[in-house]
């Protein structure tokens, strides 16, 4: 806040725009701050027009910041102080970009401002001319109910069957449809390794509870799980083989399948596949991997608890 503050001061054109529902509570403090600053804020799909609308459960999960339209974050990482409400830090994953995409990440910003403010930016100060600055292969994938005909889930499952070897999934929340399920299954049976590295504690009961009853099934057919403990896991990206990696702000359930506006980084090549292999094995290390048999030995209760929720995910 105070570094918007700072640069609106410095005569810079900041413009921000927040989830009415996940800042629900706290928006009109910041409106009300930011806008004494200078600083252009709005909230997206506010409660106040929900309740006109025929859907109450959209939302705007994307996380985007543009700088000078020449430097871009995206990523995991919401804005929020970890010590409200007590809650646990998160161990995030986000990306520093340079050169063309952030082109591509500012039209999304700018295609969400039009659609929350029906104003047109069209300063070309927004999109100076960038020069590659690698040659690291990348694109940009906006997912979500304003691009109806296909979401994120279809990618995950197409890059899935063109697995040779390994693919790793890291997500908070793992909720999977048919399409998806089928997918890892399919890899497994095909003899490739498919490893899930998730939070061991949701900080959501209902979620946590849903999630959990896809063990068993995805275990039994020789999938591996690992839960992340020490931190509650936030970071969310999707690696297969050395090829195709993904980061952003998708997880793997249904809501960012079919609820949410998300926004996620495909790469192509082994450049960040490396990277992202060297990350997976810090989470290993501090994880605890489950053992089919054991986790079949959990309580009847717990059994019944987690197969209620999946009953209830698609309302979750």
């Amino acid at each position: 806040m105070s570094a918007l503050e700072s640069a609106s001061g410095r005569g810079v054109s900041c413009r921000v725009l927040v989830d009415g529902l996940g800042s629900y509570g706290s928006v009109y403090q910041i409106k009300r701050r930011l806008r004494k600053a200078g600083v252009e804020v709005h909230d997206v799909l506010p409660l106040r027009r929900r309740w006109n609308s025929s859907r109450l459960d959209l939302r705007n999960h994307r996380k985007i910041a543009v700088i000078d339209g020449r430097i871009g974050y995206t990523g995991s990482q919401n804005i929020w102080d970890p010590t409200e409400r007590s809650r646990r830090s998160n161990q995030e994953l986000m990306v520093r970009l340079t050169g063309p995409i952030v082109g591509q990440l500012q039209t999304i910003f700018v295609a969400d401002w039009y659609l929350e403010t029906l104003e047109e930016l069209a300063d070309l100060e927004l999109f100076p001319k960038l020069a590659p600055k690698s040659d690291q292969a990348m694109q940009i994938l906006a997912s979500g109910p304003d691009f109806p005909d296909g979401g994120v889930d279809l990618v995950f499952a197409q890059a899935m069957y063109n697995a040779e070897s390994q693919i790793v999934i890291v997500t908070p929340y793992f909720i999977p449809n048919d399409a998806v399920l089928t997918a890892i299954k399919s890899a497994v049976i095909g003899g490739v390794q498919v490893r899930l590295i998730l939070a061991k504690k949701s900080d959501h009961v209902m979620v946590g509870l849903a999630q959990r009853s896809y063990y068993s099934e995805l275990l039994s057919v020789g999938a591996e799980i690992h839960l992340y403990g020490p931190d509650f896991l936030h970071a969310k990206h999707f690696r297969v083989d050395r090829e195709v990696s993904m980061i952003g702000s998708s997880n793997m359930d249904l809501r960012s399948f079919e609820l949410n506006a998300e926004i996620d980084l495909i790469f192509y090549g082994e450049q960040i596949a490396k990277e992202l292999r060297s990350l997976e094995e810090l989470y290993l290390s501090h994880s605890e991997r489950l053992d089919l048999d054991d986790w079949k030995r959990r309580s009847l209760a717990s059994k019944v608890m987690e197969n209620s929720a999946r009953l209830l995910s698609d309302l979750i």
